[in-house]
């Protein structure tokens, strides 16, 4: 992960990618080989697919490893510049850490309150919970390739490009977003079926899908903007805005929606925290777009 980063951050956005593809294939590959003893494999079951993932990732970091050396991204020696470079990324690094936290901790206290309503509940919030970041894959495409284009822009003083290409890419996930949501609701149905037999998990599952990926845009908006903050090495600003999202607007909201109307006002809750958030991050940056001032003070701290 942290070579894809290094390379993405050169601008060469492909080769981590292959790099990924190629891990996954070799993954599925070896996956059914390894778990079911096909040829002359011996059926190791869970084991195997233990054994598939870690050599898929060993293979592949072996040929970006590679990559990185040839590209002259790679060095052995212990200079004052390393122990500087060190020092920059930890105070860069810990924010950042701290905001990858975050998500994952609210996503907990969200189960918490879906256990409350039964295993079904769970179950479906599981699934739900699956499939949120297959419908956020292109913001999260976004979020790796903005970094490296905000970078060189921001150490070339091009601040304009970097304003206009975090419009326009808020723009496209408005509309994508909305078309993704569209898709899920069509195939609701036929998606809950694949994932249980239940036909209580297969109901919480399409009210799921009903509601909360109406709200991915916001989400999506919260995602790239931080990741331009970040990429300007803003990093505690990035870290302060997800702590007001998850826990000022994002956690309450389903709270209060629990506490009146039950498992589908968490889903609305969510789903309202989103989009409140999305909305609120798009009037800031429009404010801090047009106000010269606002936005030197905002680069300076």
């Amino acid at each position: 992960i942290a070579i894809n980063a290094s390379i993405r951050a050169t601008g060469n956005t492909k080769l981590p990618s292959y790099i990924m593809l190629l891990s996954a294939a070799i993954n599925g590959i070896l996956d059914p080989l390894l778990i079911f003893g096909l040829g002359p494999f011996p059926e190791m079951g869970i084991q195997g697919a233990a054994l598939a993932t870690v050599i898929s990732w060993f293979i592949a970091f072996a040929v970006i490893l590679k990559n990185l050396m040839n590209m002259n991204l790679i060095g052995f020696a212990f200079t004052q510049a390393v122990f500087s470079g060190w020092q920059k990324l930890v105070s860069l690094g810990i924010p950042a850490a701290l905001t990858n936290m975050l998500g994952p901790l609210a996503n907990g206290v969200l189960v918490a309150w879906v256990a409350g309503y039964g295993t079904q509940a769970v179950a479906a919030y599981g699934v739900g919970s699956r499939l949120e970041p297959i419908a956020l894959i292109v913001v999260m495409a976004f979020t790796a390739s903005l970094p490296p284009f905000v970078g060189q822009n921001h150490g070339a003083g091009e601040f304009k490009r970097i304003e206009a290409a975090l419009m326009k890419s808020m723009r496209f996930i408005l509309v994508w977003q909305l078309i993704i949501y569209a898709l899920l609701v069509l195939i609701s149905d036929p998606l809950s079926r694949i994932f249980s037999d239940d036909p209580e998990v297969q109901g919480i599952i399409k009210t799921f899908i009903y509601i909360v990926p109406i709200s991915y845009f916001g989400m999506g908006f919260s995602l790239v903007c931080t990741a331009t903050i970040n990429a300007l090495h803003k990093t505690r600003i990035s870290l302060n805005i997800n702590i007001l999202r998850l826990f000022a607007i994002y956690i309450p909201m389903a709270w209060v929606g629990n506490h009146y109307w039950g498992l589908e006002g968490i889903f609305w809750g969510c789903a309202a925290g989103n989009i409140t958030v999305g909305l609120l991050i798009l009037l800031v940056f429009k404010k801090v777009r047009h106000d010269e001032e606002l936005k030197n003070k905002l680069l300076a701290v």
